[in-house]
């Protein structure tokens, strides 16, 4: 939110270097990181499992926060440099994303 109120400042100022960022950054850092969070817990509370995880449910949290940022810079990013970090961007994302998929999507179907 944060972004959204310097990048509307900035618009405002006749500068818009923002872009989308801001958008990147509440739906990739904050959506993808909550679903992850969240459903981590809920998942584990309703299949009657301890609500603790294990370490590689963390390094996919700290690697979608960390896919955030890429996109941001992404945005930030000359020309030349945008496509490609969207591509690393969207492939960081994928690799965080199916190996928890992965990981807990079997628990659902068991029930």
């Amino acid at each position: 939110m944060s972004l959204y109120a310097i990048g509307t400042a900035l618009q405002l100022l006749g500068n818009d270097v923002l872009g989308r960022a801001p958008l990147h950054a509440l739906g990739i850092g904050f959506v993808t990181s909550t679903l992850i969070a969240m459903a981590t817990r809920v998942t584990l509370g309703h299949s009657g499992r301890a609500l603790a995880v294990k370490a590689p449910t963390w390094y996919l949290f700290l690697g979608i926060s960390a896919v955030a940022l890429l996109r941001i810079a992404a945005e930030l990013a000359p020309a030349v440099a945008y496509q490609w970090l969207n591509i690393f961007a969207a492939a960081a994302w994928l690799v965080c994303l199916v190996p928890w998929a992965y990981r807990y999507a079997p628990i659902y179907w068991r029930s």
